[in-house]
């Protein structure tokens, strides 16, 4: 096969043969430059996360489990030159080839109870790996768009693979999920609320393969005690929830400020609009600036939905959004004048 000197050579999938799956190559070292070569320990501990090793399961899952932790394991990790540099030695494409591995072995959250080692250690291995996968996408658009670049040996790129994650827990409540349970499909939500960040395609492809009606579903109807839907408010502090009901709220509000059908399809719901505002801090005086995705929600309801059915203070709320854009492009145009003036 002719060596590919690109990144995505280097550090990316390779075809090993015309119609076979993508493999991972992992070869580099840190040069003087702070750039990536061959052979480096990060490179080589990537490689490890990423493909299983020949020895017991047990063991196999704890090793990987620890090199996440230890490499990959917080967001101060994760961010940064650091995770430049991860990404450089294939650090997504590692995880998510594990994930893929190990998708098969993640017990069914309908049926499980934790009554193995080995079980336990392919859920901790895997939440780490979508924590690590959450971490590394937060600001940083090279990364999001890894996530597209992923091939499955199934033909899946990496957001599909988070769908299918998702897709594992729907229609099971919150209330039944044991910790392990919990932190996974937390993380996954996490991973997916970072990917979507600014980036149209990511919320397309989610989108396209159902990321906007699990989403809504698991708020709408994830707990037990839902009660009325004209009365549905986000869980309480006391709730093991709570974290992954607002992250299912932020991931909403990204894809609507990318993704039309998903503006649209909140826009029509009306417990989603208020679980949308609910979570950017309600009705209070003052709010903060709108997430772009809000005012899309908003807008879409607005030609949507009937008269009565749309609040007027949803009303204030663009009607204040439009006094601040205004307000904000007179003070660039003075910023811009001022520095003409200068010159």
């Amino acid at each position: 096969m002719e060596k590919d000197e690109s990144f995505s050579g280097l550090f990316g999938y390779q075809n090993h043969a015309p119609d076979g799956p993508k493999s991972l190559e992992l070869n580099s070292q840190f040069q003087s430059d702070g750039s990536i070569s061959n052979f480096s320990p990060l490179c080589e501990k990537m490689k490890r996360i990423g493909r299983p090793d020949n020895i017991e399961c047990c063991q196999d899952f704890e090793q990987r489990l620890q090199l996440v932790e230890a490499e990959m394991g917080s967001m101060a990790l994760c961010r940064g030159k650091r995770g430049e540099n991860l990404h450089q030695a294939g650090a997504i494409y590692a995880i998510l080839q594990a994930l893929e591995e190990i998708f098969d072995k993640v017990p069914n959250p309908n049926t499980s109870s934790l009554s193995n080692m080995e079980t336990e250690f392919v859920m901790k291995f895997a939440a780490s790996c979508w924590g690590a996968a959450r971490d590394l996408s937060c600001g940083s658009a090279p990364i999001r768009d890894a996530f597209q670049e992923f091939t499955t040996k199934a033909g899946l790129c990496g957001l599909e693979l988070m769908i299918m994650y998702l897709n594992r827990y729907h229609e099971v409540y919150w209330d039944d999920l044991d910790v392990l349970h919990l932190k996974l499909v937390t993380n996954v939500i996490g991973a997916i609320r970072n990917v979507t960040h600014s980036t149209t395609e990511n919320c397309n492809i989610l989108n396209e393969h159902g990321a906007t009606d699990l989403l809504i579903w698991r708020l709408k109807r994830g707990s037990k005690k839902k009660g009325e839907e004209s009365n549905l408010s986000l869980p309480s502090p006391s709730k093991r929830w709570r974290d992954g009901a607002f992250r299912c709220c932020a991931t909403l509000i990204n894809m609507a400020e990318k993704n039309e059908e998903c503006a649209q399809t909140c826009a029509t719901d009306l417990p989603i609009i208020q679980l949308l505002l609910e979570s950017w801090g309600g009705m209070k005086k003052k709010l903060p600036v709108i997430h772009l995705g809000l005012i899309a929600v908003l807008e879409s309801a607005k030609d949507r939905l009937p008269e009565d059915k749309f609040d007027a203070a949803w009303d204030n709320i663009l009607e204040k959004e439009k006094v601040r854009k205004s307000v904000a492009k007179q003070r660039e145009e003075r910023r811009k004048q001022l520095l003409t003036i200068q010159k």
